[in-house]
């Protein structure tokens, strides 16, 4: 029963089926040398034992995947046996019910050869025609009583059912678990697909391959960036590199996915988020401003080879933007427009562990957060701004939430757990 190497699936599969079938025709035809025996029938002694010898060619044919060809002689046998059964027995033994198994079989083979599967159909279903014609006039031996011609036809009968049963449960049981793999795959690829877009874009994109591009006119935008990371990295294995970023930006994505913000991407050792998008989102600016101050103080807690904290830039505003997917391949989703350059310039130009803001998050979150002025800033390509930095929560206003846990006690619960030493005694040598 073993698979030869090197044929594809649906032959794989084919084979195997095709093999079992070899083999208990085998073993039937075998059962029926010693009763022909008994019932002094030497015709069909010596066919079955001539039958049985043709299995193992049928099986070294169907083993070099010639399927059909095996299929063809061992329907030329059935058909040869059941005539001779018929003519020297009579239609009363149900001989010929072996042809009617033959007629469907061959539509369990892979793909393709449909001529020759229809062949195979019509000649068992002429056969079983023929024999019927040929034989209604034939009597029973008058030496076989009732007991022989009913235990030889309940065999047959049996037989061939459990034939035709074998295949049903034997493909039934391949369909459940193409279904159940098909079905498997289709959760990873979902998944997978959930990770890179949005739902709602990656359903439209599902519907419709052509680009998706919306415009938001209230969105904020954060982006992270390590400070100093290029001489650290060098100074640490790869490895340890990659799981240094990979539980940073894992940590930040559980934060962003606490306060429904949309991970947007990561380049390098940066790291981008926005809030109001796909779906827009009213406090937007309190949602990134609350993850701005928890991801500051959380990523306080991982310390660089000489025992201090990384320091971090982070940079906010808010504005419309364009949001969406282009191209044909690697989609992603992506922002553009001023509001997002700008983000970027108040990370870029910003100082090491403080969040520096625009004008116009400060104007939107003054209400709710602290401020400190950090004076006027020459931004590359925007020229002189008045830039702010994020310091905390508005106490006043922090204390009329009701219900709402002090922030400092999570922030400490998170740093406690969250202090790491990346490079652990595994710098490159």
């Amino acid at each position: 029963l073993n698979i030869p190497v090197g044929v594809d699936k649906a032959h794989r599969r084919f084979y195997q089926f095709l093999t079992y079938i070899i083999l208990l025709s085998g073993i039937g035809h075998a059962l029926f040398v010693p009763l022909f025996f008994l019932l002094g029938v030497p015709s069909l002694v010596y066919y079955n034992i001539l039958s049985v010898s043709l299995f193992f060619l049928v099986f070294a044919l169907n083993r070099r995947g010639l399927h059909y060809l095996a299929m063809i002689l061992m329907v030329a046998e059935y058909s040869g046996h059941a005539s001779l059964a018929v003519h020297y027995v009579g239609w009363q033994f149900g001989f010929q019910y072996y042809m009617i198994g033959w007629a469907f079989v061959p539509w369990l083979a892979p793909r393709g050869h449909k001529p020759v599967k229809f062949g195979i159909f019509l000649v068992s279903c002429a056969m079983v025609t023929g024999l019927y014609a040929y034989s209604v006039s034939r009597p029973v031996p008058e030496a076989w009583n009732a007991f022989i011609v009913n235990g030889i036809n309940a065999f047959n009968v049996t037989f061939n059912a459990g034939v035709l049963a074998f295949a049903f449960f034997y493909f039934r049981t391949l369909v459940d678990r193409a279904e159940d793999s098909l079905e498997r795959e289709f959760e990873r690829s979902e998944e997978l697909l959930r990770n890179m877009l949005p739902d709602k874009i990656a359903l439209r994109l599902k519907n419709d391959s052509r680009s998706v591009a919306e415009n938001f006119e209230e969105v904020s935008v954060m982006f992270l960036d390590i400070v100093n990371f290029t001489p650290l990295a060098e100074s640490m294995l790869p490895a340890s590199v990659v799981r240094m970023l990979g539980d940073i930006f894992s940590r930040l994505d559980a934060l962003a996915d606490r306060y429904g913000l949309e991970k947007i991407k990561t380049i390098g050792d940066a790291y981008m988020v926005a809030a109001g998008i796909p779906d827009p989102m009213p406090n937007h600016y309190e949602a990134i401003a609350n993850f701005a101050l928890e991801a500051d103080t959380v990523l306080k807690g991982y310390l660089d080879r000489e025992g201090a904290p990384l320091q971090f830039r982070i940079g906010l505003n808010s504005g419309p933007i364009v949001a969406g997917v282009i191209g044909q391949r690697k989609f992603s989703y992506d922002l553009w427009g001023d509001t997002v350059n700008t983000a970027a310039r108040m990370e870029s130009h910003g100082l090491s562990g403080r969040i520096q803001v625009t004008r116009a998050f400060k104007e939107l979150a003054q209400d709710e957060f602290k401020f400190e002025r950090s004076g006027i800033v020459e931004i590359k390509g925007k020229g002189q701004m008045e830039t702010f930095f994020l310091v905390g929560h508005n106490p006043q206003t922090l204390n009329e939430k009701v219900g709402t846990e002090p922030v400092e006690r999570e922030q400490a619960s998170m740093n406690r757990s969250g202090q790491i030493h990346p490079a652990g005694g595994e710098a490159a040598h």
